[in-house]
Order: C-alpha cells, then sequence, then structure tokens
C-alpha cells in the first residue's frame, strides 16, 4: 500500500523569491536615501535623484536589465569623479555622503554575488549611521528599528533564493517581468502565520541584545570629540549672528519650530520671565547692530596678561567620569544652524561639554560660542546660574573715569584692529552714535525732552526713556518706514520721528542710541525670551518665535543691568522675579505637539545624553531593582513557607479532612468536564469546516516520516501493514471508522 503524504503548503517560486530580495532592496534604498533630506538642501537634488532612480527601478524590474554592461562597468569610475569633485569643492562629509548615495543606488539597481548583496546592506547601514549621527534625531531611531526588521528580511529571503537556484538562469530572465503590485496579492497567500511570529521574536530578541550592549558597555572618555562626523549644513540664523539688520530677529519669529530645549534641575526657583541671552552687539552702523572688530578679537586671549583687573570667569571643562546630579544643573539642547553662540539665562559658574576645545569664550561681551556653527544638535550643561540680571564686565569694572582707566587696553585693542584706522575700538563703542552732527543734535534733544536737564543714573534713564519710547510708539511686527526727508537718513532715526509702530529691534536699538547720547554705555541683546513649559517630560521649548532683542545698560559700577524698553516688558532694572514653586506657575503645553516633542527630548535623555555618569546610574537602579525584587521574594517564600507549616499543624478532624475530599474531587471533575467541552467545541469547529481536523494532521504527518524513513533506509523497511492501514484510515477514513487515535500515535512513535 502506498504511503501518502501531507498536503504541503503553497510557497514562492524562485522568481518570486528574487521579485521579493529586489522588492526588499529597493525598500532599504529608499530608507537610507530618505534621512539626506533633512541634513541639508544641498543633498536635496541628490538625493531626490536617486530616490526617482530607486523607484523607476522598483516599480519596473525589467528597465535595469535593458542597460548594457559596459554602461555598468563605466558608472562606478563617473562616481568616483563625482567624488572627488565633491571633495574639493566642499568638506569630507558631503563628499563621502554623496559617494554613498550613488553606491547604494549602483548597487540597488546593479545587484551582484552574495558578497555584494552585502556590500549594498554596509552601504544602506553607513548612510543611515551617518546622517543619523549629523541630526542626532529621533527619527534616526525609528530608522534603525525599520532598518533591522528590512535587512533581516532580504538575509532571509536571499538565503532561501540561494537554497532554490536550480534554475536560476531560467528564473532570471522570468523575475524582472513579473508584475510587482500583483506579487504582493501572491505574497500574501502564502505568508506563514508561524513565520512571522518567529521573526518577530528574532526581531525583538536582537533588539533586546542592543539594547543591553548599549547599556554595559563601556564608555570611553575622548579628550576631544570626533569633530570630522559634524559639519556646517548652512550658515546661523542672521537674528542670532555677529551683524544684524534690522528685521531680522523679527524674520525669526515667523518660524515655530523649537530652537532649544532646557532640562531643569527640580525644585529650583525660576525666573518669571527667563531671558536666554545669546548674542552682545555693541557697534551701531546704518540701522543695524553688529559685534565690533575689537570686542571679537578679544577671543582667546591671554587675560591674566591684561592692564586690568581680572574677575574670576566661568570654568568650561567637559564631564570627567559619573558625578551626582548637581544641585541648579540645567542642561541645554540647542538645535543645528539656530546660532554659533550658546544662550544662558545670567552668570554662572561651570559650563560643562563635551569638547571645551570646541568652544571659545568673549569676557568682554560675556559671551561663549562654538568655533563654528553647528549643524547638529549641542548639548551642554551649566551650573549655578544666577537670575540677578546683573553681568559682571571685567573691561569697565574698577571705578574711576572710564575712559582714562581703560587707555592701556583700548591701546591694545587698537593694535590688533590697527588695519581699519577709522574702526571705533572697544570699550569706545559703548558710547558710539553717529559721527554725523545733524543726528547727533537730534538725539540730544530728545534725551534732554526725557530727562528735563537733570543728571539720572542708568537705572533712572532707563525707566524715563521706556516710558518715553512706550508713549510714542506702540509694538507691531509690521513696520513701514517712511521714505528718507532731507538730511535724516538713518532708518531709526526717522521711526523716533514719526512716531511709528516698531518691534522689539527698533526699541532696543532706539534706546541704545538715546542711552549712549546721555553718556551710559548700553549694547543690545539677541536671543529668546520665555517659552513653553512640556507638561509631559517637564522641561522649556523655546522656539524660533521666542525670538527677542532687549539692551544692557552699564551702571556705573562694574555690572550690566538688562533692560527691554519693547512696551509690556518687566520693569527696568529690578531683580526678576523669581517663583519659588519652581515650574509650577508656567502654563503647561499638554498638546500633542508638546507630546511628540516630549518623544524627542526623552531621546536626548536616554540616548544622545547617556554617557558614563547614566551607564553607572542605570546600573545601580537595576542592580536596586533585583536586589529589591530578591528581598521581597525572599519575605513572601518565607511567610507562604510559615503559613503552610502553621496549616499542617492544625488539627485534622473529619470535617476538615472531608473538606479537602470534596474540594479535590470537585476540581478533578471540573478538570474532566472543561476538557471533556474542549473536545465537543473542537468537534463543532471541525466539522463547521473552517479547521483542519487534527487527527488527520498528525496522521499525514506520521505517513511523512515514515515515507522518508524507507527512502532513506539502507535495507527496505518493514512496516506493519496494519500500523500503516490504520493511519490511513485515520487521514483519510470517515470519521466513525477510525480506530483509537491514541493507540494508533503509540504504535507509530513505538515503531519510529
Amino acid at each position: 500500500m502506498p504511503i501518502s503524504v501531507v498536503r504541503k503548503p503553497p510557497r514562492l517560486s524562485l522568481a518570486e523569491l528574487l521579485l521579493f530580495k529586489w522588492v526588499l532592496g529597493g525598500f532599504l534604498a529608499l530608507l537610507a536615501i530618505w534621512m539626506v533630506f533633512h541634513v541639508d538642501p544641498d543633498f536635496w537634488m541628490t538625493a531626490g535623484v536617486a530616490t526617482v532612480l530607486v523607484l523607476a527601478g522598483l516599480l519596473r524590474p525589467d528597465l535595469p536589465a535593458r542597460v548594457p554592461d559596459w554602461v555598468w562597468k563605466g558608472i562606478v569610475p563617473v562616481i568616483l569623479v563625482v567624488f572627488l569633485f565633491r571633495l574639493m569643492t566642499a568638506d569630507l562629509i558631503p563628499a563621502l555622503i554623496t559617494l554613498n548615495i550613488w553606491l547604494v543606488v549602483y548597487r540597488t539597481l546593479c545587484p551582484g554575488s552574495r558578497r555584494e548583496e552585502m556590500q549594498f546592506l554596509l552601504l544602506c547601514l553607513l548612510l543611515i549611521v551617518v546622517t543619523g549621527v549629523l541630526l542626532v534625531s529621533l527619527l534616526f531611531g525609528l530608522q534603525l528599528l525599520i532598518f533591522t526588521a528590512l535587512a533581516m528580511s532580504y538575509l532571509f529571503i536571499v538565503n532561501l533564493a540561494e537554497s532554490a537556484a536550480a534554475n536560476a538562469e531560467k528564473s532570471e530572465k522570468q523575475w524582472r517581468h513579473l508584475n510587482v503590485f500583483f506579487f504582493f496579492r501572491r505574497f500574501g497567500q502564502v505568508l506563514d502565520f508561524k513565520l512571522v511570529v518567529l521573526g518577530t521574536l528574532l526581531f525583538f530578541t536582537i533588539m533586546g541584545v542592543s539594547t543591553l550592549l548599549f547599556m554595559v558597555i563601556p564608555r570611553v572618555q575622548f579628550d576631544g570629540s570626533i569633530s570630522f562626523l559634524d559639519f556646517n549644513r548652512g550658515g546661523s540664523r542672521t537674528g542670532f549672528s555677529a551683524n544684524v539688520s534690522l528685521g531680522e530677529v523679527v524674520r525669526i519669529t515667523e518660524d515655530t519650530s523649537i530652537a532649544l530645549r532646557v532640562d531643569v534641575s527640580p525644585g529650583m526657583a525660576l525666573p518669571e520671565t527667563p531671558y536666554w541671552r545669546m548674542v552682545v552687539l555693541d557697534e551701531y552702523s546704518r540701522g543695524g547692530m553688529r559685534i565690533s572688530a575689537s570686542a571679537a578679537s578679544t577671543m582667546g586671549l591671554d587675560w591674566d596678561a591684561l592692564p586690568i583687573r581680572r574677575h574670576e570667569l566661568p570654568v568650561i571643562t567637559r564631564e570627567q567620569g559619573p558625578t551626582g546630579d548637581a544641585k541648579g544643573r540645567w542642561s541645554f539642547f540647542l538645535e543645528g544652524n539656530v546660532s554659533q553662540f550658546l544662550p544662558y539665562l545670567g552668570t554662572f559658574e561651570r559650563l560643562v561639554h563635551r569638547d571645551p576645545g570646541e568652544l571659545t569664550a568673549n569676557p568682554v561681551l560675556g559671551l561663549y560660542s562654538l568655533r563654528r556653527i553647528s549643524g547638529s544638535l549641542t548639548s551642554y550643561q551649566i551650573e549655578g546660574m544666577d537670575f540677578s540680571g546683573r553681568i559682571h564686565d571685567p573691561v569697565l569694572a574698577g571705578g574711576g573715569p572710564l575712559l582714562a582707566q581703560l587707555d592701556p587696553f583700548i591701546s591694545m585693542l587698537e593694535e590688533i584692529h590697527d588695519e581699519n584706522p577709522r574702526a571705533v575700538a572697544y570699550p569706545q563703542t559703548l558710547l558710539q552714535t553717529f559721527r554725523g552732527r545733524l543726528h547727533q543734535a537730534y538725539l540730544e534733544d530728545l534725551v534732554a525732552e526725557i530727562t528735563g536737564g537733570r543728571e539720572m543714573t542708568a537705572q533712572e534713564f532707563s525707566r524715563a526713556a521706556t516710558r518715553w519710547l512706550a508713549s510714542r510708539h506702540s509694538y507691531s511686527l509690521s513696520v513701514t518706514l517712511p521714505q528718507p526727508e532731507g538730511p535724516f537718513r538713518d532708518p531709526v532715526i526717522r521711526w523716533m520721528q514719526h512716531e511709528l509702530p516698531g518691534h522689539c529691534e527698533f526699541f532696543a536699538v532706539a534706546f541704545t542710541l538715546l542711552a549712549r547720547t546721555a553718556g551710559h554705555p548700553t549694547r543690545v541683546v539677541t536671543g529668546f525670551k520665555g517659552g513653553t513649559w512640556n507638561g509631559f517630560e517637564n522641561y522649556f521649548m523655546v522656539r524660533n518665535s521666542d525670538a527677542h532683542a532687549w539692551c544692557e545698560i552699564y551702571d556705573g559700577e562694574g555690572y550690566w543691568i538688562r533692560v527691554d524698553p519693547t512696551p509690556g516688558s518687566d520693569e527696568v532694572g529690578g531683580a526678576p522675579v523669581l517663583m519659588a514653586g519652581g515650574t509650577d506657575h508656567f502654563l503647561a503645553d499638554n498638546s500633542m505637539a508638546a507630546y511628540l516633542d516630549s518623544l524627542r527630548m526623552i531621546w536626548y535623555r536616554r540616548i544622545v545624553s547617556f554617557d558614563q555618569s547614566s551607564q553607572v546610574q542605570v546600573m545601580r537602579g537595576v542592580r536596586d531593582f533585583f536586589v529589591r525584587s530578591y528581598q521581597k521574594t525572599v519575605v513572601l517564600l518565607e511567610r507562604a513557607g510559615s503559613l503552610f507549616v502553621e496549616w499542617l499543624l492544625r488539627p485534622w478532624d473529619v470535617l476538615r479532612m472531608g473538606y479537602w475530599v470534596l474540594l479535590t474531587l470537585a476540581g478533578t471533575a471540573l478538570f474532566y468536564l472543561l476538557q471533556w467541552v474542549w473536545k465537543h467545541a473542537e468537534a463543532r469547529l471541525l466539522h463547521s469546516g473552517r479547521f483542519e481536523d487534527p487527527v488527520r494532521n498528525r496522521a499525514g504527518r506520521y505517513l511523512l516520516r515514515l515515507r522518508d524513513m524507507a527512502r532513506t533506509a539502507a535495507e527496505p523497511l518493514v512496516i506493519d501493514e496494519r500500523l500503516l492501514d490504520d493511519l490511513h484510515r485515520l487521514r483519510y477514513g470517515a470519521a466513525d471508522t477510525w480506530p483509537d487515535p491514541a493507540e494508533v500515535f503509540r504504535r507509530v512513535r513505538k515503531a519510529l
């Protein structure tokens, strides 16, 4: 009697496997190229063309096969020439990204051997990692997860295709002509649920192992950062640069994207209205402010050698090993291409950065900046923040006649900047207004009107000038200046003449000119004002729309005080209002946008900022968890043991023994009842036709095993004919003619 076999489930043919591999390769290439669009607009053209080529090959696999072989061989030298040209006209990283994009496209459209397929996966992974390191984005983590799942599927299909490559040449001609859209319907028909579950478990296992390795691998502290993995993706926003023209800060406010995230230590007293100070501009020129060349030249000077009293400056350092949560520590996360200058609230004691060598300090203006504009996220920490609103000046402090005391310092700065003899050196720039007498006379008349002809301190003048500006000008983001009439060409002078509404820049520059005319050194500051409190992860969200301009006026006693002349701002010269309750007074943003942004903050906290200190903290948390779990388990076991002993030692009378006998009988009866219900429910399901009988399936599997044993046995295999007959009846016969399945399967197991 012939041995029947179990019907095999439908499977993909070799041609369909090759098409599936082609589709997965296209998805992997698109996933790698997709992130490049977020890196820099310079890559948009390259990434766009690459996307079109990959999509065309994905939808029409027969098109790449029509390209002659000599063309494919000539593409590689062309890609190398493009790389060399890009290398000569750009930095190393942009050139490598361009090279990687074209190599991914080449390997996608022109697949080759198994080794070249592995190269394709590595090229896609390299492109994802490089763009992810540049962006430090939450999308990078999501992209890696998707890439891992697709790469695992790709390798699985590659192995299946190799094992079924008996007619590879014929299939190579056929698979390119299969319809991609109808293929997915065919793929749904052969999809095995068990395989999906196994692949999902394997995926999560790999993710778990990777997460464990991420947490336990020791962190290496470098003396410097790997700076070649960063490049300038474009200039900073002009309102936060060293040269600001009227209207540039207002243009930033049109962008509502988040520029800065600030993590605050819990329980701190915070200013009611935070002013995130970034750029200090001391020189006025034709309606705009800029950092004077002489003040900018003080970057990196040896302050111990200067002929002025040195003030204790904040410490700039790198995190050295694990440290505890410092009291008053602020963690800043500045998005790329916002500014070269780092924002902060006021004077502080310590700034912690991954590479202090990448930072420069300007104690003259109180600025801290990167050596170059970063296109990626910049993170740093500040400790010991002072919210008094007073900033010490190491140059102007010391008393005595201002310019006379600083003659040696001014002479040194003029020597540094002697290439431009007409330039005004710092700190003379702090009193500079106009060279023309007519404009200066107009300002003097306005100052006389503000002061009434009497001497005022810096704070008194600030209050009077702020009230005077608010009485003549209202606030508006839109300003239309009249055409110049007569000799008055300066835009700020024309604005003050016509009592027009204006934005923060007009108020700040106008106040600066008035205060300097009154004899008070003044400078303009640009940065952010305010912010939104994220109610999900508890941190400040500062948007580009919070961009603002205000002033700092010298009080004559060695300190700068903040003055915001824009109508509706804080009281001039007073100490900021500190909220002892921490962040409870801030209006929390609980919108969906805030929730999505909180996910990005979690990424920054848990992944980007995961250093040796975080690693030690996590390991301590894991250790404490297991110690507590062990202690609780021991206590529970001891309690359960004592209760069991107590239960056994209690007297066993007839009533108690009868109770447990009845309970045992009831449990046994319930077990057999559930078994009987399950058998009848299974029978009904089988008779309904929705499921195949498991007895028939099992009999078929045993028949298949017996057939394989008969084929591979060295000697003729003796099989009991009665046993085979019983298996065939279980497999194909009517259920009422079946022998006892359990007895038959027991005999089969014994025979095997």
